[in-house]
Protein backbone atom coordinates (compact mmCIF):
# COMPACT_ATOMS: atom_id res chain seq x y z
CA UNK A 1 0.00 0.00 0.00
CA UNK A 2 1.32 3.43 -0.98
CA UNK A 3 0.67 5.83 1.89
CA UNK A 4 2.06 9.10 0.47
CA UNK A 5 3.72 10.52 -2.64
CA UNK A 6 5.83 13.64 -3.06
CA UNK A 7 7.72 15.17 -5.96
CA UNK A 8 11.04 16.94 -5.43
CA UNK A 9 12.12 19.34 -8.20
CA UNK A 10 15.48 21.11 -8.51
CA UNK A 11 16.76 23.16 -11.40
CA UNK A 12 20.04 21.56 -12.49
CA UNK A 13 22.15 24.65 -11.84
CA UNK A 14 20.56 25.32 -8.42
CA UNK A 15 21.24 23.65 -5.08
CA UNK A 16 17.82 24.37 -3.60
CA UNK A 17 14.86 22.20 -4.50
CA UNK A 18 11.11 22.50 -4.10
CA UNK A 19 8.95 19.74 -2.68
CA UNK A 20 5.54 19.37 -4.30
CA UNK A 21 3.06 17.84 -1.85
CA UNK A 22 0.25 15.55 -3.02
CA UNK A 23 -2.85 17.75 -2.71
CA UNK A 24 -5.63 15.80 -4.42
CA UNK A 25 -6.57 13.22 -7.04
CA UNK A 26 -8.54 14.15 -10.09
CA UNK A 27 -9.35 13.59 -13.70
CA UNK A 28 -9.25 15.68 -16.85
CA UNK A 29 -12.49 16.50 -18.67
CA UNK A 30 -12.39 17.67 -22.27
CA UNK A 31 -14.98 20.28 -23.32
CA UNK A 32 -15.53 19.76 -27.06
CA UNK A 33 -17.29 23.08 -27.61
CA UNK A 34 -14.59 25.16 -25.89
CA UNK A 35 -11.83 22.77 -27.03
CA UNK A 36 -10.28 22.89 -23.57
CA UNK A 37 -9.41 20.72 -20.58
CA UNK A 38 -10.66 21.24 -17.08
CA UNK A 39 -9.59 19.58 -13.84
CA UNK A 40 -12.22 17.67 -11.87
CA UNK A 41 -11.55 16.79 -8.23
CA UNK A 42 -12.03 13.07 -7.45
CA UNK A 43 -10.59 12.53 -3.97
CA UNK A 44 -8.21 13.80 -1.36
CA UNK A 45 -4.82 12.08 -1.26
CA UNK A 46 -5.11 8.72 0.44
CA UNK A 47 -3.63 5.26 0.61
CA UNK A 48 -3.41 3.38 -2.69
CA UNK A 49 -3.69 -0.39 -2.63
CA UNK A 50 -1.19 -1.57 -5.26
CA UNK A 51 -0.40 -5.12 -6.33
CA UNK A 52 0.47 -6.91 -9.59
CA UNK A 53 -3.22 -7.81 -9.93
CA UNK A 54 -4.39 -4.29 -8.96
CA UNK A 55 -2.05 -1.62 -10.37
CA UNK A 56 -2.93 2.01 -9.62
CA UNK A 57 -2.19 5.04 -11.75
CA UNK A 58 -4.13 7.98 -10.32
CA UNK A 59 -3.73 11.48 -11.64
CA UNK A 60 -2.61 13.74 -8.85
CA UNK A 61 -2.31 17.45 -8.25
CA UNK A 62 0.95 18.40 -6.52
CA UNK A 63 1.44 21.84 -5.02
CA UNK A 64 4.72 23.65 -4.33
CA UNK A 65 5.10 26.15 -1.51
CA UNK A 66 4.27 29.83 -1.91
CA UNK A 67 6.77 31.86 -3.90
CA UNK A 68 8.10 29.01 -6.06
CA UNK A 69 7.96 29.59 -9.82
CA UNK A 70 9.19 27.70 -12.86
CA UNK A 71 12.06 29.08 -14.97
CA UNK A 72 13.25 27.87 -18.36
CA UNK A 73 15.87 25.16 -18.08
CA UNK A 74 16.56 21.60 -17.05
CA UNK A 75 15.16 20.12 -13.84
CA UNK A 76 16.00 17.02 -11.83
CA UNK A 77 12.78 15.40 -10.62
CA UNK A 78 12.48 12.75 -7.91
CA UNK A 79 9.18 11.04 -7.19
CA UNK A 80 9.07 9.32 -3.79
CA UNK A 81 6.31 7.00 -2.62
CA UNK A 82 6.16 5.79 0.97
CA UNK A 83 4.68 2.33 1.49
CA UNK A 84 3.28 0.53 4.50
CA UNK A 85 5.26 -2.64 3.65
CA UNK A 86 8.25 -2.59 5.99
CA UNK A 87 8.28 1.21 5.61
CA UNK A 88 9.75 0.71 2.12
CA UNK A 89 10.35 3.82 0.02
CA UNK A 90 9.97 3.69 -3.77
CA UNK A 91 11.91 6.29 -5.74
CA UNK A 92 12.08 7.23 -9.43
CA UNK A 93 14.21 10.02 -10.83
CA UNK A 94 14.32 11.77 -14.16
CA UNK A 95 14.74 15.11 -15.86
CA UNK A 96 12.44 17.50 -17.64
CA UNK A 97 13.14 20.50 -19.87
CA UNK A 98 11.13 23.72 -19.92
CA UNK A 99 11.73 26.15 -22.77
CA UNK A 100 11.15 29.90 -22.85
CA UNK A 101 8.23 29.19 -25.21
CA UNK A 102 6.69 26.76 -22.66
CA UNK A 103 6.86 29.41 -19.96
CA UNK A 104 5.46 32.12 -22.21
CA UNK A 105 2.46 29.91 -23.09
CA UNK A 106 1.82 29.09 -19.42
CA UNK A 107 2.16 32.65 -18.18
CA UNK A 108 0.07 34.19 -20.95
CA UNK A 109 -2.79 31.76 -20.29
CA UNK A 110 -2.91 32.66 -16.57
CA UNK A 111 -3.71 29.14 -15.41
CA UNK A 112 -6.17 28.25 -18.17
CA UNK A 113 -3.88 25.79 -20.00
CA UNK A 114 -1.73 22.85 -18.99
CA UNK A 115 1.43 21.45 -20.55
CA UNK A 116 2.38 17.81 -20.77
CA UNK A 117 6.14 17.58 -20.44
CA UNK A 118 7.86 14.23 -20.59
CA UNK A 119 10.08 13.03 -17.76
CA UNK A 120 13.13 11.16 -19.06
CA UNK A 121 15.21 8.83 -16.95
Amino acid sequence: MVTSIEVDVAQTNEEQSATFEWDEQGTWTFNHEARSLSWQWVADPGPLVVSPANPQQPTGLYMAGDGWFWDAGSYAVTVTAQTSVSDKTLTQTGTLELSDDDLERLNSAQGSIFLTIGLTS
